[in-house]
């Protein structure tokens, strides 16, 4: 089942590791750094 996923860290290295870590299983992940990001990352998901 491929999943959508927000991830919110202020570390990028972190976000960019995580985030193609979850697309290589297949999932489709958006990335934010804090919640204004996060809230407009949500939108049209």
């Amino acid at each position: 089942m491929r999943l959508k996923i927000i991830l919110v860290d202020n570390n990028p290295m972190i976000r960019k590791l995580l985030g193609n870590f979850l697309e290589n299983k297949g999932h489709e992940a958006r990335t934010a750094c804090d919640y204004p990001g996060a809230s407009h990352a949500c939108q049209g998901y």
